[in-house]
């Protein structure tokens, strides 16, 4: 039998799943550009620096990020606004989208310090791997040179793929509920948030666990010991937030 619950969550994940592509794919053009910046910058004689990686910065992802939480965060507020209002949402679109995109820069902006620290160490690990090969084969520095930027260029195709659809997905999820959340909060009333957790066999045991929970709208949700303001929460932890795709609902507190 298909609850309110489950048509709520199919289509939230509806209405998030052309952002995930969309971001996807801006996503994975510049983190494959981070590889090919750094090895259009290795030579003979500089590979073996870590200084190679100043060619990767946070400024390089930002400016996506940024536009992903506006637009992702904007559209589920006007939504969630939308549905529990039959008054116009436009009074409050500046104030969402000056509140998303404050919220890229702070909150979500630890994330985009840890994507681009995880960029440089899956980069310096192929730098690495590849020196170590050329001493052991002997090879001269022109041709570690060469292999180091082959294997940038060849490998970081797929990486940046995967990562940029595991980004996406992680980085759609957690603006879709923020935002949603800063709508209920334009409603100017005591409202619920109650967890809806993902309808299929790939949902973490402590998200299937908290479904239906529900908390004031301020309060956080205790999920598998954590406290998260909602499912993505941009401050949880990775375990609990990473290719989560859970929702979150919202109603009018009943005063007793």
């Amino acid at each position: 039998m298909i609850t309110g619950n489950d048509i709520y969550w199919m289509k939230t994940d509806r209405k998030r799943s052309g952002y995930e592509k969309l971001y996807s794919k801006k996503l994975q053009q510049v983190l494959y550009q981070q590889f090919k910046d750094v090895a259009d910058r290795i030579t003979p004689h500089n590979y073996t620096s870590e200084l190679v990686l100043n060619e990767i910065t946070e400024s390089d992802i930002k400016p996506t990020f940024i536009s992903l939480y506006r637009n992702v965060g904007v559209e589920f507020a006007r939504e969630t606004y939308s549905e529990n209002k039959s008054k116009s949402e436009e009074q409050y679109e500046d104030t969402w989208t000056t509140y998303m995109n404050n919220y890229a820069q702070t909150t979500a902006g630890e994330r985009i310090t840890s994507i681009t620290e995880e960029t440089k160490r899956i980069i310096l690990k192929f730098i690495r791997a590849q020196i170590d090969e050329g001493v052991n084969e002997g090879y001269g520095t022109d041709v570690i040179a060469r292999n180091i930027q082959k294997t940038l260029l060849e490998q970081g195709v797929e990486i940046a793929r995967w990562r940029a659809k595991r980004i996406a997905r992680t980085e759609v999820v957690g603006a879709s509920n923020v935002g949603a959340m800063e709508g209920a909060r334009s409603l100017g009333q005591q409202m619920t948030k109650m967890w809806i957790a993902t309808r299929d066999a790939r949902t973490r045991d402590m998200h299937a666990a908290a479904e239906g929970l529900t908390v004031a709208l301020d309060d956080r949700f205790d999920v598998g010991g954590e406290m998260l303001d909602c499912p993505g929460d941009p401050s949880g932890s990775p375990e609990n937030v990473i290719n989560c795709r859970c929702a979150v609902a919202f109603r009018v507190k009943r005063i007793a």
